[in-house]
Parts: C-alpha cells; structure tokens; sequence
C-alpha cells in the first residue's frame, strides 16, 4: 500500500548506477528467495512503511537462512520507524530512515566488494 518510500529509493539507486529489480509490495519471503536465487543481486533492500511488517522482514531473512543464500546478499531495512535494535531483530546489516541514507550504504557495500575484489 505505502510504496512512495520504496520508489525514491529505488529512483536514488538507479540514479546512481544500480539495477533495481523491483519486487513490489506485500512479497511473501518465497518470491524473496526465489529472486535471490535467480538474480544473485549483492543487495536486498526490504521497505516497513509499517511497524506490523517488521515480523515479515525478520521472515525473509529467515528463509534466506533456511535457503542457504544469507551469506550471498547484504539486507537493507528502511523505514521512518526503523533503528538499530529493529535491525538487529530482522537480522538486516544495516538500516536506514531516508533514501538518501540508504543509498550511501548501499554505494559503500559496493565500493568494499570491488576493493575485496581487486585484491
């Protein structure tokens, strides 16, 4: 329903030379994995505009576990509610309140994989 949040960020991304594959709103943890799986992306970015779907947030990172694909994605939790502690309880690597925010970590995971990478 609240996906506005969900679309700056994804415009900041693709602004600054992300490919965004969007899943939309309201997606069970299966289409989470599956997407994973299929698209091997570095980054999963979740969206609670709502404080009720932080259980389904901490559930995809579960079926990421259960999947064995946890290791393979850094998870990014955004939300005007969202802090350290809720981070910490979804099991995301780090959190953001704004796009802005948001794409900044996001551009820094990418810079240390390529430093990783050039090593």
């Amino acid at each position: 329903i609240h996906d506005i949040g969900k679309d700056i960020f994804k415009g900041m991304l693709e602004a600054n030379g992300f490919e965004v594959i969007d899943l939309g709103v309201d997606v069970p943890k299966e289409e989470f994995v599956k997407a994973v799986k299929e698209n091997k992306p570095d980054i999963v970015a979740m969206s609670a505009a709502l404080t009720n779907t932080i259980e389904t947030m901490r559930d995809v990172v579960k079926a990421f576990l259960k999947a064995g694909i946890r290791d393979k994605v850094k998870v990014i939790a955004g939300a005007n509610h969202m802090n350290a502690d809720i981070s910490k309880y979804i099991g995301a690597d780090d959190f953001s309140n704004e796009a802005s925010t948001g794409t900044k970590i996001c551009l820094k995971w990418m810079k240390e994989k390529q430093m990783r990478s050039n090593k």
